[in-house]
C-alpha cells in the first residue's frame, strides 16, 4: 500500500508447529472509508519452517503467504476446521477462502491469487497394534504447493475456538461503533438536530433536506405516514437509518 498505512493491529495470535500459522485482526482507520467496506477484518498467514545453521528451528519469512479475510469468513473457516476435527468433513463439505490480492490495496508486493482451505491427512499406522492417526490441516496456497500446519483433532478444535473468539470480538466492536455513529446527535443552533452517518437533517421549520419527508414538531410525518410520491404508507414509528 502506498504511503502510510491506515491499518491498526487489534490482536494477533500465533500457532507454531511444523510451520507457523498466524491470525491478526486489524482496524482500518481511514477517514474516507466507503460505508460498505468493513473497518475490522483479519489477515491469515503461514510461514514455512526452516532450520538454523546450528540445527535449531526457525521460520522463513521470505516464503510467507498472507490472505485477507472478513470476520464472517473467519467464522466460516472455523466451522470447517471443527467439521474435519469431528470427522464430519466429508458430509460438511470443504470450505475455502479465495482472494485476488492483485486487486486489493493490502495485497502486498507479490499479489496474485491466494486461497485458504482445510483438509485432513491420515498417517498410516506404525504397526498392526496401532491405529492410523488423523490430522487436521489448515493451509494457504499462492503458487506452487500449499503450506499448512498439521494438528491433532483436539488442537484443531482449540484453534477454531480462538478463531470464533477473535471474530466475535471484532463483530462486537463493529456493532458498538456503528450503533454509536447512528445515535450521534449534535445541536445545530437552530432548535433542530443533525444525525451523523448518512442520516437526514432536520431544521427548525421541520423541512428535511435532500428530498426526504416533511416532519412537524410533534415528530409525525405529514399525511399519517404516507410517503411523498405515492407508495405504501410508512409506519409512524419507523426510524429512517
Amino acid at each position: 500500500m502506498a504511503g502510510q498505512s491506515s491499518l491498526e493491529n487489534v490482536y494477533s495470535k500465533s500457532f507454531p508447529a511444523n510451520n507457523l500459522f498466524e491470525i491478526s485482526m486489524v482496524k482500518d482507520t481511514a477517514q474516507d472509508l466507503p460505508f460498505y467496506k468493513p473497518r475490522l477484518f483479519c489477515f491469515l498467514s503461514v510461514t514455512p519452517g526452516a532450520k538454523t545453521q546450528s540445527g535449531g528451528r526457525t521460520f522463513n519469512r521470505e516464503g510467507r503467504i498472507t490472505i485477507k479475510a472478513d470476520l464472517e469468513k473467519i467464522l466460516a473457516i472455523s466451522n470447517s476446521v471443527k467439521a474435519f476435527a469431528r470427522g464430519q468433513g466429508e458430509a460438511f463439505g470443504q470450505y475455502a477462502i479465495f482472494s485476488d490480492s492483485s486487486k486489493s490495496q493490502f495485497g502486498g508486493a507479490s499479489g496474485g491469487f491466494k486461497t485458504c482451505f482445510v483438509s485432513e491427512y491420515t498417517q498410516a499406522a506404525k504397526d498392526e497394534n496401532s491405529k492410523p492417526k488423523i490430522n487436521v490441516v489448515i493451509s494457504l496456497k499462492s503458487s506452487g504447493n500449499p503450506i499448512g500446519i498439521f494438528m491433532s483433532r483436539p488442537e484443531a478444535i482449540a484453534m477454531a475456538d480462538i478463531f470464533d473468539f477473535i471474530a466475535n470480538e471484532g463483530l462486537k466492536m463493529d456493532f458498538k461503533e456503528r450503533r454509536n455513529s447512528v445515535g450521534n446527535v449534535s445541536n445545530n443552533g437552530g432548535g433542530g438536530y443533525q444525525q451523523q452517518g448518512g442520516g437526514y437533517q432536520q431544521q427548525q421549520g421541520g423541512q428535511t433536506q435532500g428530498g426526504g419527508y416533511q416532519q412537524q414538531g410533534g415528530g409525525q410525518p405529514q399525511g399519517g405516514g404516507q410517503p411523498q410520491g405515492g407508495g405504501q404508507p410508512i409506519p409512524d414509528d419507523d426510524i429512517p437509518f
